[in-house]
């Protein structure tokens, strides 16, 4: 059964709230990243409040940080992990300053408080409640904080590398979902593609070969592909998107090269690499002699990942937030792809999205979380917390 938790918990004295504010008063804006900072802010915290803590440092100024509550080893590990980078604040303007973290009208305001900082400092919140508690745990808690999901989730990836999970048997990431629990996510292959021509005047065009018009035969083929995956029940359709191009120095002459660059969103069972192979067969042409015709570079391939929906872990989380939020718990599933789409495939364990904040608000301005559901997330992950380990 549930834990009930007396009405006076759901307050604004919140651990997770001021946590939030003073996450998204910290600049970790993603290119450059500068995590580093923030990762040994949240390493005090935690440290002061019980868990056993290690910093991964990625560079002089970029590192993760993992937070540990040790159990007696008669139950599996459990893991909830929140990355603490972001987005940099875009070129529209502000209403507000983005990194002043205040509260107006019941929000944290700021870049990341939606994603995700209000989520990691939720999990945060709720691992420092249980240490608090004194409570034994009969397995062990992981609470990770990552660097660098918003570019290449190098983070994650150093963190599997140092074997941070190799216990774990369940894994929830507080992503932007307005509480709703989602339990399967697209995968991502972005690629490079560039063609190369022959420059000539372009008076005389016939003479060179334009590299944009070849550009032009191969993308309406991309746009076309024929998915061995075309339709998932939850997740949709795979789509295509041609998000950059560029080709050219000048109108009056034949441009000898174009680039490309395009974002494949795929469903779970889709080979990455038979993707690839396959585009190029489709894509190939026959260009000047002497230069390369076209190349292909992955910049990015991440699988999509899905977790059945009748796993008893996704019952353990919509049964711990339905008993926060007194409301029947959405269950849905992302579009985008987060560290589970690193982590899941090699460790081949259920996992959950579920996060305070508000995911139509990730990447936008004027970005903020609520403070209900900030505390909401932080009472459901330490009733989660103690179902699955206490």
């Amino acid at each position: 059964m549930t834990p009930t938790l007396p009405p006076n918990t759901l307050s604004n004295d919140s651990i997770a709230v001021s946590l939030t504010q003073e996450m998204v008063r910290t600049s970790t804006v993603n290119p450059p990243g500068n995590e580093r900072p923030l990762a040994e802010r949240l390493q005090q915290v935690m440290h002061r409040s019980g868990l056993t803590t290690k910093l991964y440092p990625l560079s002089p100024e970029r590192a993760s940080v993992v937070g540990k509550l040790s159990g007696n080893g008669s139950r599996p590990a459990f893991a909830m992990v929140g990355h603490i980078d972001t987005v940099p604040t875009g070129n529209l303007s502000w209403s507000f300053d983005p990194f002043s973290g205040d509260i107006s009208n019941g929000e944290v305001r700021g870049r990341g408080a939606s994603d995700m900082k209000g989520g990691t400092a939720a999990m945060i919140g709720a691992a420092i409640a249980v240490a608090r508690s004194k409570v034994e745990l009969q397995g062990d808690l992981i609470v990770a904080c990552t660097a660098g999901e918003e570019v290449d989730c190098v983070g994650a990836i150093d963190l599997l590398s140092q074997e941070v999970f190799q216990d774990v048997s369940a894994m929830l990431l507080p992503e932007p979902t307005k509480m709703a629990v989602w339990h399967a996510e697209k995968g991502s292959l972005w690629l490079n593609i560039v063609t190369y021509g022959k420059t000539a005047h372009g008076s005389m065009p016939h003479k060179g070969h334009n590299a944009i018009d070849q550009m032009m035969m191969i993308l309406p083929k991309i746009q076309k592909f024929p998915f061995k995956k075309s339709i998932h029940p939850l997740l949709g359709s795979p789509t295509v998107n041609i998000g950059t191009i560029a080709g050219g120095t000048k109108v009056n002459v034949v441009p000898d090269r174009c680039e490309a660059v395009v974002d494949l969103r795929t469903l779970p069972g889709e080979d990455h690499n038979e993707i690839v192979h396959q585009l190029q067969h489709l894509a190939n042409y026959n260009g000047p002699s002497n230069v390369p015709s076209l190349e292909f570079t992955v910049l990015a391939d991440r699988p999509a990942v899905e977790t059945d929906p009748d796993d008893p872990f996704i019952g353990s989380v919509i049964e711990a937030v339905s008993s926060v939020t007194e409301q029947e718990v959405e269950v849905g599933t992302a579009p985008y792809f987060s560290d589970a789409a690193v982590l899941i495939p090699k460790l081949n364990i259920p996992m959950v999205l579920c996060g305070p904040g508000r995911p139509e608000l990730a990447h936008q301005p004027e970005e903020y979380v609520e403070v209900k559901r900030v505390i909401q997330a932080e009472k459901a992950y330490e009733i989660l917390i103690r179902n699955l380990l206490g």
